[in-house]
Formats: C-alpha cells, sequence, structure tokens
C-alpha cells in the first residue's frame, strides 16, 4: 500500500509540474506493481499510459520500459499474443538503440512464459535461458530471480519431472539470490 501511495503522489507532483517524462517513468513502474499485487486492470492501464507518453516523448528508453511493462500486464491477464507483440517491441527498440538494456532478462521471461502458453515450448526454453544468461552476463542481479523462475516454469511445464534438478537449481539460485539481495518481495515467489 505505501508504494502505491508513494507512485500516485509522485505520478500526480510529474502532472503539477508538467514533467511528462517523469510521469511516464511513474506509470511504467506503477504498471508493475499492479500486475505483482493481481490488480490487472490497473495495470494494463497504467502501461497504456507509459507506451502512449513514451511514444510521445519518442524517447528510446522510455519505449524499452514502458513495452517491457505492457508486456508484463498482457501476459499477467494471459493475453499472450499482445504480451508477445509488447515484449518483442521492447526488445527490438533496446537492440536497436542501445537502451534499457537491464530491461531485457525481465523481458525475456516474460516472453518466454507467453511462448510457453502459446504452445512453441522450444522457444520458451531458449528465451528463458537467454534472460537468464544475459542477467547473470551483465550483473543485472535483481531481474536474474524473475528469469530464473521463468526458466524454471518453463522447463517444469515443457519437460516435467525430467527436468527436476534443473528446476531445482534455477529456484535454489533465485532463492539464493533474493535472500542475498534482501529482496524479500522475490522470496514468496521462488
Amino acid at each position: 500500500k505505501d508504494a502505491v501511495n508513494g507512485l500516485d503522489t509522485a505520478m500526480q507532483l510529474a502532472r503539477d509540474q508538467g514533467d511528462v517524462e517523469v510521469l511516464g517513468y511513474t506509470h511504467a513502474n506503477r504498471a508493475w506493481l499492479a500486475c505483482e499485487t493481481g490488480e490487472l486492470e490497473s495495470a494494463l492501464a497504467h502501461a497504456g499510459q507509459a507506451v502512449d507518453i513514451a511514444e510521445r516523448m519518442g524517447n528510446a528508453y522510455a519505449r524499452t520500459q514502458a513495452y517491457s511493462c505492457l508486456a508484463l500486464a498482457h501476459a499477467s491477464r494471459e493475453e499472450w499474443d499482445q504480451a508477445v507483440e509488447a515484449g518483442e517491441q521492447s526488445l527490438a527498440i533496446s537492440r536497436e538503440r542501445r537502451t534499457g538494456v537491464q530491461f531485457e532478462p525481465w523481458t525475456l521471461a516474460t516472453l518466454a512464459e507467453a511462448y510457453l502458453a502459446r504452445g512453441d515450448g522450444s522457444r520458451a526454453r531458449a528465451t528463458a535461458e537467454e534472460a537468464v544468461a544475459i542477467a547473470r552476463g551483465s550483473h543485472i542481479k535483481i531481474f536474474e530471480p524473475i528469469a530464473l523462475r521463468s526458466l524454471a516454469r518453463v522447463l517444469l511445464a515443457s519437460e516435467g519431472a525430467g527436468a527436476r534438478a534443473e528446476v531445482k537449481a534455477a529456484l535454489s539460485r533465485a532463492l539464493a539470490l533474493a535472500k542475498e539481495m534482501e529482496a524479500r518481495s522475490e522470496e514468496p515467489l521462488v
């Protein structure tokens, strides 16, 4: 609740001061938080606002973040085609403009789950593995547990008990990282 209030206050301040850029970033963060708390209508609305603002500004970094949040909002609502479209848009902008690259593991994790839901297990696994590799290789610890959870879900859904050791290793690493970073909100998700 404190986070929601803080972000809502930040949005109002940004509106009052005419700071459209901060307003867009705040909408993106509010979308992520709404996904985490199960407020799926709110998540989609905030993500849509973030995309609209980012597109009007023409800011590649803001567009990368906003489309990643939109992908997450659609995935949270099990709107897999829209999640893929938004996630691939985020990656395309990031990779073409080399901005917002820190969001790649998160976006790839979202895409992996969307690919899995659409029935493409091999693409889902490759994408989840890429998410983990990028998070580790670029030392973006905050997104590594998310990528590892995605990999575990993909492996479990596509390979079942045959992937037990890999799933256990991924979840053990995700939990260890969450504890190391004191990311308490991540721990129950593992």
